[in-house]
């Protein structure tokens, strides 16, 4: 993204596809740190996140900001 936007290229935000089966397996907190981290709005790439929920075990929570 710095390398095209200085030669006029249009750049749209990254797009992240986040696919799980079930709960999380990470520690008390450990995704929610990673995950406000990548939505934080200072980050200057943050990108826009959309998430999936496969298989007979998943959990399905919908979040907004």
């Amino acid at each position: 993204m710095q390398m095209l936007t200085p030669s006029g290229q249009r750049v749209a935000r990254p797009a992240v596809f986040f696919f799980a089966d079930g709960a999380p397996t990470d520690g008390p907190g450990e995704w929610e740190a990673a995950h406000a981290d990548l939505i934080n709005p200072s980050f200057k790439f943050h990108p826009n996140i959309v998430g999936f929920a496969v298989g007979n075990e998943a959990e399905i929570t919908r979040r907004s900001r």
